[in-house]
């Protein structure tokens, strides 16, 4: 009797722990499952996750490199399609200060630095250097060029960016917001920041991001020489049958040279590379040219790349500078 009086109790007992747990369980669940609908949520507000439905406009394609200038810096972007602007991706600096982040319509080339389209961001740069990325509280839909500006408010104003010098005037520098410097060619490249969009239509934007030579552009007669032109899609949809040009120019704006060559398909964010054989030796100064040709293209002053160069012929002189050695202290 006593034997069946302990085995009921310890059913009751292995049964209640077991209601327990699974309840506890259950609500534990619950509020994970909570936890991680919130965690995806935009701080904007948005019900669904950040990472759809997202274009990025990139223009820095270089390894980074910090760079101390005026206390104002603003890149410029053109969206080509009408978008919804909803935050930024930048690379802070390896300074702990205060920060100011603007967006500002384009006028006439310049930042309209007077009108703010969004309430200004206050913030801090992260430390050590890394990509931050912010949201705006509302979207902003914009269908023309805008530029992003930053005042770093501390002793020293730096910035990151790409080592990639071909900016085609979307850099911009001012010590005061009001008098800006648009570069046509900044020697530290574009500036490291990233507007993340909502594209409402198709964007057509294949651009030319590199240009090189085998046997090296600064060498002595590139006869036959072959020259590359890297091309990438930047826009939102598929590319066919696209046509890429080599253009060479001596420098009496004298075309001397001309050929094309076409790549059958290019997806987005997809880079390809066209070969195009060189037979022109003349001596010379010349200007070499390579760029896609998309007739709806949204950004035209991103296609084209070129390299100055001069070309001499064999047999050719070599000059040697004078180098005076001193035997002092040998």
């Amino acid at each position: 009797m006593v034997n069946l009086f302990l085995l009921f109790l310890l059913v009751f007992n292995l049964t209640t722990n077991f209601n327990i747990k699974s309840k506890t369980t259950s609500e534990d669940i619950s509020s994970v499952s909570q936890w991680s609908q919130v965690s995806e949520t935009s701080p904007s507000g948005s019900s669904s996750s950040p990472f759809q439905d997202e274009d990025t406009l990139v223009l820095d394609d270089g390894n980074a490199v910090d760079y101390s200038g005026d206390k104002y810096v603003a890149q410029r972007f053109s969206p080509g399609v009408l978008c919804s602007l909803k935050s930024f991706i930048w690379r802070t600096s390896m300074e702990y200060t205060e920060c100011s982040l603007f967006v500002w319509s384009d006028s006439s080339g310049i930042p309209q630095s007077s009108n703010n389209l969004v309430p200004p961001f206050y913030f801090y740069n992260a430390f050590p250097a890394e990509w931050e990325r912010m949201y705006l509280s509302l979207p902003l839909v914009i269908d023309k060029d805008f530029w992003i500006g930053i005042c770093n408010l501390g002793a020293a104003s730096s910035f990151f960016y790409d080592w990639t010098p071909n900016c085609h005037k979307r850099v911009a520098e001012s010590p005061d917001k009001i008098d800006w410097r648009v570069y046509d060619y900044h020697m530290f490249g574009e500036f490291l920041i990233r507007p993340i969009v909502k594209l409402t239509g198709p964007r057509h934007d294949v651009s030319c991001i590199d240009l090189f030579s085998k046997r090296g552009f600064f060498l002595p007669n590139p006869a036959f020489d072959t020259v590359g032109v890297v091309v990438k899609n930047f826009g939102n949809v598929k590319e066919e049958d696209i046509p890429v040009y080599l253009r060479v120019t001596d420098s009496l704006n004298l075309l001397v040279f001309f050929d094309v060559q076409y790549i059958d398909s290019l997806k987005h964010n997809e880079i390809d590379t066209v070969f195009i054989p060189w037979n022109y030796n003349e001596d010379s100064d010349y200007i070499i040219e390579g760029y896609p040709w998309l007739s709806n293209d949204c950004i035209r002053d991103n296609d084209r790349l070129e390299i100055e160069s001069y070309i001499k012929t064999f047999p050719c002189e070599l000059y040697y500078d004078d180098v005076e050695f001193s035997m002092a202290g040998i």
